[in-house]
């Protein structure tokens, strides 16, 4: 298999500035997941708003055996290569990814993008789904832990999403399209 879902937690938006502080990815046959946590060498530049929804500070304990991003670079240089990359927006991931490998001297492999989103769009919006975060997707499947925002568990259920909405038949997306109707009424 060549597919990967990626999960990335960083400390902002804006990969020229910010870091990325855990990674994940998920595959499908028995290779087993890959997870880090990573150092962050800037984190005075870190967005607030990004650490509260990522748990830095409640999870600090978890970062201080992290990698650093030199390592990460190097390693995902190697996982990455001629995979493609599934997440749930992965222009996002990516853009982050480009500018370690950037930073780092790394030579960025040329990877195709398939973006959950998208799919989401596809079969959940026209049955009255509006927002498309994977949050918003959890609550309509009944998806919700504790672990949501740690890179791990947004990335295996990245993959949960993926497989879901590839074998949706057209029963099962009016089976949706009638539990969406009736969260609404109720």
């Amino acid at each position: 298999m060549n597919r990967v879902f990626i999960d990335l937690e960083t400390t902002g938006l804006n990969p020229d500035v910010h870091e990325i502080i855990e990674c994940a990815l998920v595959y499908d046959d028995d290779t087993p997941p890959y997870h880090r946590y990573v150092k962050a060498n800037r984190i005075h530049l870190a967005d607030y708003k990004a650490l509260q929804i990522n748990k830095y500070r409640e999870r600090i304990h978890e970062w201080n055996q992290a990698i650093s991003s030199e390592q990460l670079a190097f390693e995902l240089a190697y996982l990455l290569k001629d995979k493609i990359i599934i997440g749930h927006n992965p222009f996002f991931d990516y853009s982050f990814i480009k500018e370690l490998f950037s930073h780092h001297g790394q030579s960025r492999p040329k990877n195709q993008l398939i973006d959950t989103k998208t799919l989401a769009h596809e079969h959940l919006y026209h049955i009255g789904l509006k927002r498309l975060s994977l949050d918003s997707i959890r609550t309509f499947f009944s998806w919700r832990s504790p672990h949501d925002h740690t890179a791990l568990k947004d990335a295996l259920d990245c993959q949960r999403l993926y497989h879901k909405l590839k074998r949706a038949s057209f029963i099962k997306r009016c089976f949706w399209r009638f539990k969406a109707k009736r969260k609404t009424i109720l």
